[in-house]
């Protein structure tokens, strides 16, 4: 009988103290970490690790599985503390659950492992250049512009092939979503609309008056302020012109043509925007964006965020976990982000993204957004993406570059990675800045 005693309290001593754990290894769980590169074009650096827990009453609270894992893989990106020129390969993640009394309490853990590296050889030092460039926002130096003429000769060796090929699958495509196309919305009025002034507009561009000071700005880097642009960047195939969307919360996604207009791009495509390629290396340098006429743009010096830049906005500046949060805007989701100084416009709500937030926790009419956007506020719409022109995912993810090689800002409906390792043959949206007054 006392054997049978100790042998049951033995048990409950066990379950009340137990660490069973059952863990889950997902190699290779972040879908933007493939990245292209052959032997001699990087080196090793480091092994890096990040984690995160949370605590549940009777498996109630917290964030859920998703959320936990994706905060580990940010935790791993804040500490590797990445230069330009390094990114994270071969990410995997693992979860445990700990049951600290049958049945009322438990926590979950999730560990993310990666390894950094970083790029060698020639190419590095032009990515590296140009990257201090967009950093201090300063394209003057009369040898980078002899070397900028070098590389758009080397360029045209680049065949027409694929372009030609983009343009068929771009009319091939038109003919599949001819249904999707008779559903079209007021934002396809609007996106005609803005193709057709800015087609008029080719010999006397049309600027949106900017005002001369800037009373809504966002911090990304100590003592550096920028304005971001009232929309995604678009590029006219048939008038080779690039404008802004008509609206912060416009993106074409499976409405892409090489025969029409385009909004997503292969990395640093500034100097040759329709070009795309299964093969990394063929972007291996950065041309920036901003460099270009933009009919709409007013006369600003526009340019792209820097990796680092994008980091310190969501994770760094005053109150930055507090700043942003997934949204709705006028049935569209995608990424909202507030301005330094703001004020929340009367009657409108807002939920940070910092407890962790879904699309539809923050749902904005276009009425509402006008007021919102008034008062400074920025909203990133899911765009998707593309390979070698096709489009994935246009209306669950947000990919937008940074100046920064193989790094881009991407979201969904359940993450956000400020720096994600995303290859330079994928095509991202573009959302340029300009330096604040």
């Amino acid at each position: 009988m006392k054997r049978i005693l100790y042998l049951s309290l033995a048990v409950i001593c066990l379950i009340v103290t137990g660490c069973g754990i059952n863990s889950s290894n997902y190699p290779n769980s972040n879908a933007n970490t493939n990245v292209v590169i052959q032997d001699g074009q990087f080196r090793y650096l480091r092994k890096v690790q990040g984690e995160c827990e949370q605590f549940y009453i009777f498996g109630i609270g917290g964030l859920s599985k998703n959320s936990i894992v994706n905060n580990a893989i940010q935790d791993m990106y804040d500490k590797a503390n990445l230069k330009d020129g390094q990114v994270i390969i071969n990410i995997t993640t693992t979860v445990g659950t700990q049951i600290y009394f049958p049945l009322i309490c438990s926590k979950k853990r999730a560990y993310a492992y990666g390894t950094v590296i970083e790029f060698t050889g020639n190419n590095r030092a032009g990515r590296n250049g140009r990257a201090d460039r967009a950093e201090r926002g300063n394209d003057n130096s009369k040898s980078y512009e002899q070397w900028e003429r070098n590389r758009r000769s080397q360029a045209e060796r680049v065949s027409a092939e694929p372009e030609r090929a983009g343009r068929d699958n771009g009319r091939a495509e038109e003919t599949d979503n001819d249904d999707e196309d008779s559903e079209s919305d007021s934002d396809d009025d609007a996106d005609a609309a803005v193709a057709s002034t800015a087609a008029a507009a080719a010999a006397k561009p049309a600027a949106i008056s900017y005002p001369a000071t800037d009373k809504y700005t966002f911090t990304v880097a100590d003592g550096r302020k920028v304005v971001f642009a009232p929309g995604n960047l678009r590029y006219n195939t048939n008038e080779k012109m690039w404008m802004f969307a008509s609206n912060q919360y416009s993106a074409l996604g499976t409405k892409n043509s090489l025969t029409g207009v385009i909004d997503l791009f292969c990395w640093g495509t500034g100097d040759r925007p329709t070009t795309f390629t299964k093969f990394a290396t063929d972007f291996s340098d950065f041309d920036e964006w901003g460099r270009n006429n933009i009919v709409n743009g007013g006369n600003n010096p526009w340019r792209t965020l820097t990796s680092n830049e994008w980091n310190y906005l969501l994770n760094k500046r005053d109150e930055a976990k507090s700043r942003f949060t997934l949204a709705t805007v006028n049935g569209v989701a995608g990424m909202l982000i507030l301005p330094d100084n703001f004020k929340l416009p009367m009657k409108n709500r807002f939920i940070s993204g910092k407890g962790g937030t879904k699309v539809s926790d923050n749902k904005y009419t276009a009425n509402q957004w006008k007021q919102m956007e008034d008062k400074g506020c920025v909203f990133l719409p899911f765009t998707g993406f593309s390979d070698n022109g096709k489009i994935n995912k246009a209306e669950s993810i947000g990919n937008y570059w940074s100046a920064s090689s193989g790094t881009a800002f991407s979201f969904g409906k359940d993450y956000i990675y400020p720096r994600s390792t995303t290859p330079t043959n994928r095509g991202c949206a573009v959302r340029l800045v300009r330096d604040a007054r």
